[in-house]
């Protein structure tokens, strides 16, 4: 079931994350998790939010509690502060991640073993479309 006003869009729980048939996982730095696209398949939750537009937090785990995905300016990492994110269907299981401060600035692939960053969105550019699956 999806939830109230968000059809077809994910319930809360665990999602695995990719990007252009890779794995969206995380990346261990001084001090922060960063968010790559390095094809290890790692556990993400998402927790729904409100609709209008459809809002999640985004959790690096397999739980809803803390280690929340944020933005740093341009990176997208787990550093201990928190983010509501925006999904925007774009096919069944895929999406645009959205800032929820500015939708227009989504999630993109840099290419294998980079870090995933906000960028503007741009029609047509595969590398901004995730899937999102159990």
């Amino acid at each position: 079931m999806s939830p109230y006003g968000c059809p077809g869009y994910p319930d809360d729980g665990v999602y695995y994350l990719s990007v252009e048939n890779q794995w969206v996982g995380d990346q261990k730095a001084v001090n922060v998790d960063n968010i790559v696209v390095n094809n290890h398949k790692t556990a993400f939750y998402l927790r729904w939010l409100h609709t209008d537009p459809c809002t999640y937090e985004i959790s690096l785990g397999s739980h809803g509690y803390g280690n929340f995905v944020q933005h740093d300016k341009e990176w997208v990492n787990v550093k201990g502060g928190y983010q509501q994110w925006v999904l925007r269907k774009a096919g069944p299981d895929t999406y645009l991640i959205a800032l929820q401060q500015d939708t227009h600035l989504v999630w993109t692939d840099m290419g294998p073993n980079r870090q995933v960053e906000l960028k503007p969105f741009l029609p047509g550019n595969h590398a901004q479309l995730f899937r999102i699956r159990k």
